[in-house]
């Protein structure tokens, strides 16, 4: 899983290759293991390799596009902002962690259960070496992306960057939970319903509406100089991206419109549904063109509704699983 993470992004395949030495290093110094030390290094050999390649992809991508392995071009790109770690590290670290704008608690409600899966001691013995790279892994993609100048990952919704790291994170909470889940506790049930719910109800939100729709509606909350930098758009609740999304789907499914007095007709892509049919709608008009495309995808969604029919009812069918502990 480090390795895969460790792919998707540029900046968190540091952190990836910090989080897989912090896993093997204990693990070859484990007085366990001590008389195996050869035949476990033999065995970890492949996977040093591949961890190399992967820090190795960022100077390699670096050299073919901008002819420098240590320039990223993000540096030139923001250079009248100070260069490409202008960001003050608490300030970064407060805008992911506590901020009203950007959080990535609240865009990702689930994490909280990071809380009582760390605090529980057979979590940890579970997870063994695995729990400090998951640490280290994620300390370092935090202080590297609080550093960055774009923080905030410009008008996504929320903190794109922190998306390669939900599964990792994923790990030591779905341990915790298969630990309990043949009895849980009725507040553990209630508060992980409740969690699982409010996730799926932000990504709703974000799915609902285009990218950039926030900077659309309010765009003195972002950098005068540089707009994808959030100012008053991360530290004030009222011009809070998730707010001013959820009253604008609201408004949408009364029947509103949420296009923003003074942006041209051309801007109504942003201000519409995100279904592929809606857009195609708003680009092409009514016409046969677009009633094909209705149809398309129509048939698409009763496809995919059929199949998780299907997959459910095979999965009624499998014999439950033991839960070893």
């Amino acid at each position: 899983m480090l390795v895969a993470v460790g792919l998707i992004h540029r900046g968190t395949a540091v952190a990836a290759a910090a989080g897989y030495v912090a896993l093997t290093v204990p693990t070859l110094l484990a007085r366990e293991h001590r008389g195996q030390l050869p035949r476990i290094a033999v065995g970890l050999v492949p996977w040093v390799l591949l961890a190399s390649a992967i820090v190795a992809i960022v100077p390699l991508y670096n050299l073919a596009r901008f002819g420098d392995p240590m320039d990223s071009g993000y540096g030139r790109f923001y250079g009248a902002m100070g260069g490409l770690w202008a960001t003050p590290l608490l300030e970064g670290l407060g805008g992911h962690l506590i901020s009203p704008g950007k959080s990535v608690f609240l865009y990702t409600p689930w994490l909280l259960l990071l809380l009582p899966a760390v605090a529980s001691g057979p979590v940890r013995r579970r997870l063994g070496p695995l729990g400090p790279a998951i640490i280290v892994t994620t300390l370092v993609h935090l202080v590297l992306y609080s550093k960055t100048t774009f923080w905030a990952g410009a008008f996504g919704f929320g903190v794109r960057f922190h998306v390669c790291m939900l599964p990792l994170l994923l790990v030591p909470i779905a341990v915790w939970w298969w630990g309990r889940s043949a009895s849980p506790a009725p507040v553990a049930r209630i508060a992980v319903t409740a969690l699982l719910s409010l996730s799926v109800t932000v990504q709703v939100l974000g799915l609902a509406l285009n990218t950039g729709y926030e900077y659309l509606a309010d765009r003195s909350a972002y950098d005068a100089q540089e707009s994808r930098i959030p100012r008053a758009a991360a530290w004030d609740p009222a011009r809070s991206p998730l707010r001013i999304r959820t009253e604008a789907v609201l408004r949408l499914m009364a029947g509103q419109d949420i296009l923003p007095p003074g942006e041209p007709e051309s801007k109504r892509i942003q201000a519409t549904w995100n279904v592929f049919p809606v857009r195609a709608q708003v680009m092409l008009g009514d016409g046969p063109r677009t009633r094909v495309l209705w149809l398309l995808w129509a048939g698409l969604m009763v496809a995919l509704a059929a199949l998780l029919v299907l997959l459910a009812a095979r999965l009624r069918r499998e014999p439950p699983m033991t839960n070893h502990r």
